[in-house]
């Protein structure tokens, strides 16, 4: 897997990645813009880490480190 990279995500990809979700959504899109706005809000504000896996610079796996409590589904 020489062609395989874990990061962290950088603004950049988070809004491809995103646009890419956007895109390709068969269900209402503007559910999709929210969670987009609102992630890359969150990761500006150190709330959460997005890490990217890519294969061969192609976006294909996701996994966010939630820091905040806050932005947690039913946190306590």
């Amino acid at each position: 897997m020489d062609n395989y990279v874990c990061k962290i995500a950088t603004l950049d990809e988070m809004n491809t990645k995103w646009d890419c979700e956007i895109a390709h959504a068969k269900d209402d899109k503007n559910n999709w813009i929210i969670w987009k706005r609102e992630n890359i809000e969150r990761f500006k504000k150190g709330f959460i880490i997005p890490y990217y896996g890519l294969l061969n610079g192609k976006i294909i796996c996701e996994c966010t480190a939630a820091i905040d409590s806050s932005v947690v589904q039913n946190s306590i």
